[in-house]
């Protein structure tokens, strides 16, 4: 009972088997003693396209191993991610962040809010320059107003490294990803604002401040970035309200008191923002706006915020060149038109107005 057939023509007893086959009958499931007497005596692997497959209770024996052994490989693969997560010394493998500056600020009143300002003098900071991609740097200001918004001033435009960067305000820290940037004036004055900071200062505090640098690659923007904001004082000019370059008009120059801003270190000027009889709004530079890469994929995702309304570059009819009179005073400037704009603006009006650009997927 229990034993399988076996191959006809099988020897008989005490005659010697004449070739492989009839020494090794097949059977499939030996007992686990036959099964290894078998292979001590030499049987092949395979018989007749078949293999010797251990029987049920050496498998069950083979599964119980098995089973006792798995603890030990996981514990062994979990020593081995602990050794490559953690450094010398015992402490975990972070990524390597440089501090470009730090310094202490002694807050001072700024009349309106606290920190410190270069000129006129107001609070103190115990080193404001620093050096970053062989460029000086120095802080003009470092403010906080009574709104929770914190905004710090540089003396420079900023490389990416320090766009993407961290500001370290005691144990705050802030993005400089999350930041609304200005350029002020024509100038590469870099400025980062951040709202509602929860801070809270008070003349005489001292805080702790730092600057890490982030990836010299910009990851693609998430926020909007403002590069020009202004209010505008509404004069009559032609065809409409607003603030023209002709001659013996209200120019631009007298009715904004930033008619210069900075886009990727270069410097633009505003020369007309006006509404004309049949509510269309135009706005022009003294020329079309060049990202640093030198193409102009950022500017795509320009847009001129008038008030509470907002005008995308792809909407506008875009023209070059103006002239005064019969005379073209700039055939690079790049004119920007929007008809049915719905604005409607009369002399002695005061709109605020900025230029930005949008996130990408912002539009």
């Amino acid at each position: 009972a229990g034993e399988y057939p076996e191959r006809a023509g099988r020897p008989g007893p005490g005659e010697v088997p004449t070739d492989e086959a009839e020494r090794w009958p097949i059977r499939r499931h030996d007992s686990h003693v036959q099964y290894r007497e078998r292979q001590q005596q030499g049987a092949p692997p395979f018989e007749g396209g078949h293999a010797f497959y251990p029987p049920p209770n050496l498998r069950s024996s083979l599964a119980l191993r098995l089973s006792r052994l798995s603890p030990l490989l996981l514990l062994a693969a979990a020593l081995v991610a602990l050794a490559v997560f953690f450094a010398p010394g015992g402490q975990p493998a972070q990524a390597q962040t440089t501090t470009v500056w730090s310094a202490t600020l002694t807050v001072g009143d700024l009349t309106g809010s606290l920190g410190y300002r270069l000129s006129p003098s107001a609070g103190t900071l115990s080193d404001r320059d620093f050096t970053y991609g062989g460029v000086n740097h120095g802080v003009n200001r470092l403010n906080l107003n009574s709104g929770g918004q914190l905004q710090i001033l540089f003396d420079t435009s900023l490389a990416t490294g320090l766009r993407t960067g961290t500001l370290h305000v005691g144990s705050t820290q802030f993005s400089f990803a999350d930041a609304t940037f200005h350029s002020i004036g024509g100038d590469t004055h870099a400025s980062a604002n951040w709202s509602n900071t929860g801070l809270s200062w008070s003349v005489g505090d001292t805080v702790s401040l730092s600057l890490t640098e982030g990836s010299a690659t910009a990851p693609p923007p998430t926020t909007t970035t403002e590069y020009w904001s202004d209010t505008l004082a509404v004069n009559a000019v032609d065809y409409g309200f607003g603030c023209g370059y002709r001659t013996g008009q209200p120019n631009c120059l007298s009715a904004l008191n930033l008619y210069g801003f900075t886009y990727h270190e270069e410097a633009y000027q505003v020369m007309l923002v006006h509404v004309a009889y049949g509510d269309t709004l135009q706005f022009i530079l003294d020329r079309d706006p060049v990202d640093a890469d030198g193409t102009r994929t950022e500017r795509a995702r320009m847009a001129l915020n008038v008030g509470d309304s907002q005008f995308l570059v792809k909407d506008a009819m875009v023209s070059y060149g103006i002239a005064d009179g019969n005379v073209w005073t700039n055939e690079d400037a790049w004119v920007l038109t929007w008809t049915n704009s719905g604005l409607s603006w009369s002399e002695g009006d005061s709109v605020s107005l900025s230029l930005v650009t949008l996130p990408v997927g912002g539009l």
